[in-house]
């Protein structure tokens, strides 16, 4: 019986006429496409300012970050993502700026934006770009995003770009901060804007202890002192005699006998009224810093009627009928101490 002799050919995978090069550099991009490996270069940096944005601030921004991106070799297309938070805690996620114009005002006033563009590129082979804009405003939920231990509850803007090219990342860095310099609220807001460091609002409330307490010393003394002089009066006038009423004058000028009440109460109501004038201004001068919108859709009738609310509230009663009296009676009450 003959042994049959089987021979095997070998099988060449079909690459066609690509080389080794090609070939391994293919691998490297799978290698590096399924890894997570990150950019090499990252721009980062937070803008603690408060801000005023709207819908076509969010246009230009995305313009402005896509038309560089096309400027690169991209592989298929760009990931856009919005995140979006509410103030009932609510998390909705959009793919379009479209979409979150019409769908996202329905839960309300944004608390917070957070935009993100992602892709990849060809060319570095399988490199990776990561573009990030966020729009924080003044919450009290996530408090570990203050850096300043100085510092009450702060609004800011995010700006973090990566990637394989610096003077890319510079270039959209630099257009996206241009923007954003654009959206800070000033003018005659800006002296309202230091009350943002419990450093100044503390300063400032010790300020009012002081100036209140000198203005309610100075007033409850004087109307004591009146409420006094009133009755030595009429003690005088009930007297017959002309040496009868000068004598006892003469008696009230250099006596010491002064009611204790009257050295007393003086004290202990304007310590009692300042120090609740500084608990309540610790309390609700942090509130005069005029709040950073996020406009879109339908919330922005209530943010406008926030806006006109707080002018009125601010300039026209605060200013006007408080701050600038108390400081003239302070500035006077001051001066009388010193005469």
């Amino acid at each position: 019986m003959s042994e049959k002799m089987i021979k095997k050919e070998e099988t060449k995978l079909p690459l066609g006429s690509i080389s080794d090069d090609t070939f391994f550099s293919f691998l490297d991009f799978i290698k590096i496409w399924d890894s997570n490996q990150r950019p090499k270069y990252q721009k980062k940096k937070s803008f603690f300012v408060v801000f005023d944005v709207d819908e076509e601030i969010l246009n230009r921004l995305n313009e402005v970050i896509l038309t560089r991106i096309n400027k690169l070799n991209v592989y298929a297309s760009v990931n856009f993502d919005i995140s979006v938070r509410y103030s009932d805690l609510t998390i909705e996620n959009y793919d379009s700026l479209n979409e979150f114009y019409t769908e996202g005002s329905d839960y309300g006033v944004p608390e917070s934006v957070n935009l993100t563009w992602e892709c990849r590129l060809i060319e570095p082979l399988g490199s990776k770009i990561e573009c990030q804009v966020k729009f924080m405003t003044e919450q009290r939920l996530q408090i570990d995003d203050v850096d300043d231990e100085l510092a009450n509850y702060r609004s800011y803007i995010l700006i973090s770009i990566e990637g394989d090219d610096k003077q890319w990342i510079n270039e959209v860095f630099t257009a996206s901060h241009c923007i954003i310099e654009k959206v800070k609220i000033g003018g005659i807001y800006k002296p309202f804007l230091l009350f943002r460091s419990s450093f100044v609002v503390n300063i400032f409330s010790v300020a009012v202890l002081v100036l209140s307490q000198a203005v309610i010393i100075n007033w409850l003394s004087r109307f004591m002192a009146r409420d006094r002089r009133e009755e030595i009066v009429s003690i005088i006038q009930s007297l017959q005699t002309i040496e009868e009423k000068f004598d006892r004058y003469i008696e009230f000028i250099y006596s010491n006998n002064i009611p204790l009440l009257n050295s007393i109460m003086p004290l202990a109501t304007g310590f009692a009224i300042s120090f609740v004038l500084y608990a309540l201004s610790l309390k609700l001068v942090p509130k005069l810093v005029p709040k950073s919108c996020i406009v879109i859709g339908l919330s922005k009738r209530q943010i406008h009627m926030y806006k006109a609310t707080y002018k009125y509230i601010v300039f026209s009663l605060i200013i006007s009928t408080f701050l600038i009296p108390f400081m003239l009676a302070a500035i006077r009450a001051i001066a009388n101490l010193f005469n």
